[in-house]
């Protein structure tokens, strides 16, 4: 428990300084709409989870074409900033992506967009576990291989805000599991089919 409350202060901490700084200042600026055209027109769905959904912009987005989206967040200046623009279209919760606060399968996909670099390495395979848990039908991830650009990390003592700097097949690897298949992929992003019979992952924390 103690682990995890420190965990969860350490991104709430920083994200909280960026945000208060100007962080993502633009209510409707995500990286998501590219995403979200592609999941609109390949996949058919109803529930969306939006992992590190910043401000509420991408859920906002989804919520206006009919389906219900909601967003988990570690940064609650974020997520007060969401509830003051509009509480109804940009649902966004406080919470960590190593543990999401749902049930299993709860989600038709699980996305996330620029948020998986941002984690600390010791922290990626709890968070791809519970991707997996929650989703029931796909897995839609873009994730950004190259350091930060913005230089926004050195403005809260740190060096840079991607802390886990991989290329993208090596997350796909990480994400996918026996029976599961990519149904989409490019130079920054992929989606992943779940494969249809039931199975229970097991997060890293409960292995023996």
């Amino acid at each position: 428990m103690m682990k995890e409350q420190s965990q969860m202060q350490s991104y709430s901490k920083t994200y909280d300084e960026l945000y208060s700084l100007g962080y993502h200042s633009d209510p409707d600026y995500s990286h998501s709409y590219g995403v979200i055209e592609l999941m609109f027109r390949e996949l058919e769905f109803d529930t969306v989870l939006d992992v590190g959904a910043s401000v509420g912009a991408a859920v906002s987005a989804i919520n206006a074409r009919g389906k219900q989206a909601l967003g988990l967040e570690a940064s609650l200046v974020a997520v007060n900033k969401a509830k003051q623009i509009d509480p109804l279209k940009r649902p966004v919760l406080w919470g960590k992506a190593t543990k999401l606060p749902f049930p299993s399968k709860d989600f038709d996909i699980v996305m996330s967009t620029d948020v998986f670099e941002h984690l600390k390495p010791e922290d990626v395979e709890q968070a791809i576990a519970e991707c997996q848990r929650v989703a029931r039908k796909y897995i839609v991830m873009k994730i950004a291989s190259l350091p930060e650009q913005a230089g926004w990390g050195k403005k809260v003592g740190v060096d840079d805000l991607h802390l886990t700097q991989q290329p993208i097949f090596w997350w796909k690897d990480k994400f996918l599991r026996m029976g599961d298949e990519i149904v989409f992929e490019n130079k920054d992003s992929f989606v992943i089919k779940l494969r249809k019979e039931e199975c229970t992952y097991t997060t890293p924390e409960t292995l023996s």
